[in-house]
C-alpha cells in the first residue's frame, strides 16, 4: 500500500470507479486483483464520479480510500501482492469450536449499521439517509471529493447504495485466542460456538491481522 503514498496534483477529473482505480494502479505500478467486470459489479460501480479542482487529495493513497468509499468496501493488498477491494459480508468462511479456541470474551450488544451521513461541502450541512427502523449505528463518511457535485437525487442514490452494502454487518466484538490459520483473511467472518458462544449468536467477524 505503500506505493500509494505518491503525490497528486488533481484539479479535476470524471470517470467510473474502474476508470479511477485503472489510473491509480497504473501509476503507481500495482496491479489489481478484480476485473474491469469484478469492478463494474460492485456497489456504484458503473456510476460516473467527478472530482472538481476544490478538493483535498494529496496523495494516490487518498484517492483510493475514496473510491473504495464510494464502492461500499475495503481495500488491501491480497497474497499476490495486488490490489482487492473486499465488500462487507456476514457468509461465514469456517466455525470455531469450543476444543479450537484457549479463551475468549464477547460484548453484550451486536454492532450493526441503519444510517450513513456525508458532508455536502458546498452547502456546508450534512445528509442523513437512514433504514427503517433506525436503531443502530451511523457510518460518518465525512467529505468524500467525489461525493460533492452533481443533483441532490444522484447524491442520494450513491449513499443509499453504499448504506444497503454496510447494512450487511451484523457482528459481536470479542477477543479470542484461537489455534493458528494461515488460510484466513481480512474481513472472512467466523462463527463460535459452544459455551458462553452457542449456535443461535450472531456471527463475529474476525479483522485478521
Amino acid at each position: 500500500m505503500l506505493r500509494f503514498d505518491k503525490k497528486l496534483n488533481l484539479e479535476s477529473s470524471s470517470g467510473t470507479p474502474y476508470n479511477f482505480l485503472n489510473v491509480i494502479c497504473n501509476t503507481c505500478k500495482v496491479q489489481m486483483a478484480q476485473t474491469q467486470a469484478e469492478i463494474d459489479a460492485l456497489t456504484n460501480g458503473k456510476e460516473t464520479l467527478g472530482i472538481y479542482t476544490d478538493n483535498d487529495i494529496e496523495t494516490y493513497r487518498d484517492l483510493l480510500f475514496y473510491v473504495a468509499q464510494v464502492l461500499g468496501c475495503v481495500c488491501q493488498i491480497n497474497r499476490e501482492g495486488k490490489l482487492q477491494l473486499i465488500p462487507y459480508g456476514k457468509t461465514p468462511v469456517r466455525t470455531v469450536e469450543a476444543k479450537h479456541r484457549y479463551d475468549s470474551s464477547y460484548s453484550d450488544f451486536v454492532t450493526r449499521y441503519t444510517a450513513i451521513s456525508s458532508t455536502n461541502k458546498i452547502k456546508e450541512e450534512s445528509e442523513y439517509y437512514a433504514l427503517e427502523p433506525d436503531d443502530g449505528l451511523t457510518m460518518n463518511l465525512g467529505v468524500n471529493p467525489l461525493l460533492q457535485f452533481g443533483l441532490k437525487t444522484t447524491r442520494a442514490r450513491l449513499l443509499n447504495a453504499i448504506l444497503k452494502a454496510i447494512s450487511v454487518v451484523e457482528y459481536v466484538p470479542f477477543d479470542s485466542n484461537t489455534i493458528g490459520n494461515p488460510a484466513l483473511e481480512p474481513l472472512d467472518c467466523l462463527v463460535f460456538s459452544g459455551g458462553h458462544a452457542d449456535d443461535s449468536a450472531p456471527r463475529r467477524r474476525v479483522q485478521v491481522a
